[in-house]
Parts: structure tokens; sequence; C-alpha cells
């Protein structure tokens, strides 16, 4: 337990709990990336919320909910109120996490107090640590990630032993995290994640189309999604290059031309990219409130990523994916995997340079099938292959208030 948590958890133990109010915390990247409960759709917990607004009927809840852009609260008021649902009460709470925020440690506090007096506590990721939860409270982790490169690595700082229900994909998935952040297995509730429905609903395609006419002119016949994931060595990423092949991009840019494709780029938004080294085709991801990662990628003909586990989420579509491995020996040393092959758990060609970058895009992009080693994968990392994910979550949950 930090040091940080020691004194809060008897305070929460002192603070009276109501059984009917819940906290929702999502996912500290929407500070970055402009999540909440208006442009939701890569957030699990958000996506569960708005399909509470949409749903429930029951006993009367509130719902704390945090918040990171405070010019939002008044749009974000009247989106919940014109759902009119008189069984759900929201309380906007300003995360610490908000960029205008002076005093962190104070806005940590007000909504440590205003949490404390919940007794269920969901969270959009594991990083999240709620050490000071006591017995009588209820925590529910929506999990971000399946099991592909090491989080916590068994650290002491990565025990989630308290989570009472932790959001997986698949038995295979639960077992990785369950070892390798304390979660009891028991706790792990195959539900799938809420955020991968929205790769089937296609319902913001008009306006990311017009997005990308406000960014390139070219006409294009496909659309490629790159999403690489956070690197921890220094200098990741500040090259000359997007896909990681220095001083050899250009070739990549060439093959895109002439095959009229165009790459959406969604670099990590913890780390640096130069704007120089994008181009007419591939541009770069810019976050808004119109729309987020996860509407993209249902309208994109393939995904190109690394070591991020959106891969797994990806292969729901059975659209072709693409392995940009070009740093495997260096980010093997920094941050590892779980998994030994690597490549067992990859559901698309791995790519080490661009000649087999450029080969193995054009192979998947005009193969109209996926191979055996892909639908090994999806079937290991997804018991359910539907779009009923947010469905389940908000089952589990009305069931778990009704019980209680």
């Amino acid at each position: 337990m930090k040091i940080s948590h020691k004194w809060l958890k008897p305070l929460n133990f002192l603070i009276p709990k109501n059984n009917r109010y819940v906290y929702a915390a999502p996912h500290p990247n929407g500070a970055k990336d402009c999540y909440d409960i208006i442009n939701y759709s890569a957030d699990n917990l958000l996506c569960l919320i708005n399909y509470m607004l949409r749903n429930y009927n029951g006993k009367r809840l509130a719902i704390f909910l945090e918040y990171f852009d405070v010019s939002r609260l008044g749009k974000m008021k009247n989106y919940i109120n014109s759902f009119n649902n008189q069984s759900l009460k929201f309380v906007f709470v300003q995360s610490h996490l908000s960029p205008c925020v002076k005093n962190r440690i104070v806005v940590a506090i007000k909504g440590a107090l205003k949490r404390f007096r919940c007794k269920y506590w969901f969270a959009d990721t594991g990083f999240v640590h709620y050490y000071e939860k006591v017995n009588r409270q209820k925590y529910i982790n929506c999990n971000y990630s399946t099991p592909l490169k090491h989080v916590g690595a068994f650290s002491v700082d990565h025990d989630f032993s308290n989570t009472d229900v932790y959001y997986e994909t698949s038995l295979m998935t639960a077992c990785a995290h369950s070892a390798e952040f304390r979660v009891p297995l028991d706790n792990c509730a195959i539900i799938g994640f809420p955020r991968n429905d929205n790769l089937f609903i296609n319902n913001k395609r008009q306006v990311i189309y017009d997005w990308i006419k406000s960014k390139t002119n070219i006409e294009f016949e496909k659309l490629i999604v790159y999403a690489p994931t956070y690197r921890d060595y220094n200098g990741a990423f500040e090259t000359n290059c997007v896909f990681g092949f220095v001083d050899e991009d250009n070739k990549i840019y060439e093959y895109l031309k002439e095959k009229k494709i165009l790459v959406v780029a969604k670099m990590h938004p913890l780390q640096k990219v130069y704007k120089s080294v994008f181009n007419d085709h591939i541009i770069e991801y810019e976050k808004n409130y119109d729309f987020t990662l996860y509407d993209m990628l249902g309208i994109s003909d393939m995904l190109v990523s690394d070591y991020s586990s959106v891969l797994h989420d990806y292969i729901l579509t059975k659209k072709p994916v693409l392995l940009d491995f070009f740093d495997q020996e260096r980010y093997k040393d920094t941050r590892g995997f779980i998994f030994d092959p690597i490549s067992y758990v990859c559901p698309g060609a791995i790519c080490v340079d661009v000649e087999s970058f450029i080969e193995n895009m054009d192979k998947e992009l005009k193969s109209k099938s996926r191979d055996e080693n892909y639908i090994r994968v999806l079937e290991m990392f997804h018991k359910n292959k539907d779009n009923n994910s947010t469905k389940r979550a908000y089952e589990a949950f009305v069931k778990m208030i009704n019980n209680e």
C-alpha cells in the first residue's frame, strides 16, 4: 500500500456509505484524447454509463462522474438532461487530472471524499489505484487492455487484489491478468469490452470523412489506421519518420500514393511526434470531441499497430492487421512481453523492415479472408464475438445492485 493511502483508508472507513451511490472514473487518457460522456466510444466505462442513460429504469441511482474539461460541463449536463431519465441523478466531479486544475491535491481530496460516500466504484483502467477501498464497497474495473506487453510486471504497485469485478474478453486474458495483477480469477468477468461494440456501429462515418477532407484533398480507395503504443525508452517517436523506419518512410509514402491509400496515424498522446513527418497520404489523428479512435476503426480497411492491445480489439471486425515491429528487440529489453514467442498472439504479419511492411500490406489488403493464425488468436482473446459487451456489463451491474 502506498504511503499516501495509509490515512485515506481509515478516513474512508469512518464515512457512511450510500447503497445507491456510484462513483465513475473514466480513463485518465481522456484528459488528452477528449473522452467524456458525449464523446464516449473509446472508453469502456463511458460506454456503460451511456447505456445506462438509455436503458436504466430501476430504483434511483446517483452517479458521481469524473470529468476533465471544465468548458464541456454545460454541454455534458444538457446531454444528460436530454435523456430525461428520472432513475439516474448525475453529480459531476472534476478530476484532479484536469488541465486547468491549479491545486491538484485539494481537488483530489474533494473527489476522494465524494467517492468515499459511494458503495460502488468504477474505473476504466487498473492504473487507477483504489487501495483505500473498504470491504463494504464494491470496485468494478472495466479494464482497457488485453495481455500482450508487460504492464505491472508483478510489481507491488500493481496489486489489484481488492478488485471485485475485472472485465475480461476471454478465460485466457483473465488468467494472464490474474497472474500479473493479482486479481482473483473468480473476480474476472468474461464480459468483453463495451467500447468494442462501437467497431460495428459506424455512425460517425460522415463526420470522419468531413474531417479527412479538411486535412487532405487526395482521393483514396483504402483507409488505414496506424495506432502504436507507448514506448518507455528515450527518443521514442522523436525521429523523422512515422512508422519507425528511419530515413525510409518515403518508400512507404510512394507505395501509399501509388495504391491510393490514406493512413490516419493515431500516435500515443504521451509521446511527441514532429508535425513535419506527415503528408497528404499520412495524416495525423487529432484529438476532438466529434469522434474517437474506435469510431474511426469501425470504418477503416486495415489496422497497423505494434504491441498495443488495440489489435486484439480490432480482430473482432475480421479485417486485416499488420504488425509494425521496427523496434522489437529494444522494446523487449525495456518493457518486455507476457508471451514468448510474441508471434503466437499476433494476428497479422510481423514487419521488421520497409520491404516486409509494404509487401504484407499489399498482400493483406488484397486478401478476402483471414488465415488460420488470425482465427486462432481471435478464439484465444474473445469468448464473445458480438457487439453486446455493453449490454452484458449493464446486466451484470444491475444484477449486483439488485441482489444487495
